[in-house]
């Protein structure tokens, strides 16, 4: 078993941590927040997150992205704003991480306007106990 890492901000994490930790190969979820930054320099507002580790033998950072649409509306303008904490954001912790997601990006545009964005990983922090696995 060869595990990964990756983080998701697709709106309220409540309801995405559920829709993931029911996917194949996932391992453990965990929910909190990242902090993305604009040209790797200004710090933007915090995002809810789901911290997923998963099985890269069971599944794919690609499969996940595909799980990742159906957790939120990605096309929802209020994406836009940088002050929502719940907006949608593919983060990535590699630069195949980031290849994927921006053919995914790409491709969903494609079928409709979204307004995911797509930036590297730097900060995560755990959101409260009470928070965590808050569905279950």
């Amino acid at each position: 078993m060869s595990q990964e890492t990756a983080y998701f901000g697709g709106g309220c994490f409540w309801n995405t941590e559920l829709v993931f930790s029911k996917a194949n190969g996932i391992l453990g979820t965990e929910v909190g927040f990242c902090q993305p930054t604009k040209n790797g320099k200004q710090k933007l507002s915090k995002v809810e997150v789901v911290k997923i580790v998963f099985d890269d033998k069971l599944t794919t950072f690609i499969k996940l992205i595909d799980v990742f649409w159906v957790t939120h509306n990605a096309s929802n303008p209020s994406n836009q704003n940088q002050k929502n904490i719940e907006r949608s954001v593919l983060f990535y912790i590699n630069e195949q991480q980031k290849n994927h997601a921006e053919v995914a990006v790409e491709a969903k545009n494609a079928q409709e306007k979204i307004y995911t964005t797509i930036t590297s990983f730097d900060k995560y922090s755990r959101a409260s106990d009470r928070d965590q696995h808050y569905y279950f």
